[in-house]
Parts: structure tokens; C-alpha cells; sequence
């Protein structure tokens, strides 16, 4: 297999290593099945944001899809022995974060998705 690295030089000094992980020019099994696991999951949720809207509202839906999301993420946390942070100005930044790539992007989607349809822009 062919690997590619890269190098990192910062003006007069020589070229260096950048980090000793070579990145994979071909994807192998294992990086398919990773493809492929991800695309159930990540196609999965809006199969079921379809099929849940039409029950729930969609501030409710995006509480349980971020609030699964966070519980599997603190058992990440807990079960590799990582401490979660105690500074409020870390926690202000994943709240402002929370919102701006979580909230508003998910509810936007699970808003609109009663809405549009494969045919919408037909008019």
C-alpha cells in the first residue's frame, strides 16, 4: 500500500515529520465498513426525524437526539477514565458550540422537514 506523509517547514529550519501517522492512499476493508457504519447512522437519524416529526415537536425531537447523543459521549468520558472540565468559560464556549452546531442547525432541519419534499422545488 502507498502511505503519504507530510512535512512541515518553518523557513531556515530543516523539514521535520509532522506526527508519525501516515495517512492511507487506499481505503482498505476496515475504512470501507467504517464508511458504510457511519452512513447507517448519519441516514438513519433523518429516517427517523421523518418519521418522528409527524408525532413530535421538533424542539422535543432535537432534545432527544442531542440528549442520546450527550450520554453516549459522557460514557465515552466516564469509561476512559477522562475528567469532564471544571471551568465555566470551558463550558460557556461548549454551550455557545451546543448551540451554534447542534441546536439551531438540527432544529432548523427537523423544522423544515415536514415541509419539503422531493418534488418541492417543482413548481
Amino acid at each position: 500500500m502507498k502511505s503519504m506523509s507530510t512535512t512541515v517547514n518553518s523557513g531556515d529550519a530543516p523539514a521535520q515529520q509532522a506526527g508519525s501517522a501516515d495517512v492511507n492512499a487506499v481505503m482498505g476493508v476496515r475504512e470501507w465498513v467504517l464508511i458504510l457504519i457511519l452512513s447507517v447512522i448519519w441516514g438513519g437519524s433523518f429516517f427517523f426525524v421523518g418519521v418522528a416529526v409527524k408525532e413530535m415537536t421538533p424542539l422535543t425531537i432535537v432534545l432527544c437526539r442531542v440528549g442520546f447523543a450527550s450520554m453516549i459521549l459522557l460514557a465515552v468520558v466516564w469509561f476512559t477514565g477522562k475528567k469532564m472540565p471544571a471551568s465555566a468559560g470551558v463550558w460557556g464556549a461548549f454551550f455557545v458550540l451546543g448551540a451554534l452546531n447542534n441546536l439551531i442547525p438540527f432544529s432548523l432541519i427537523v423544522w423544515g422537514r415536514p415541509i419539503s419534499t422531493a418534488a418541492w422545488p417543482r413548481s
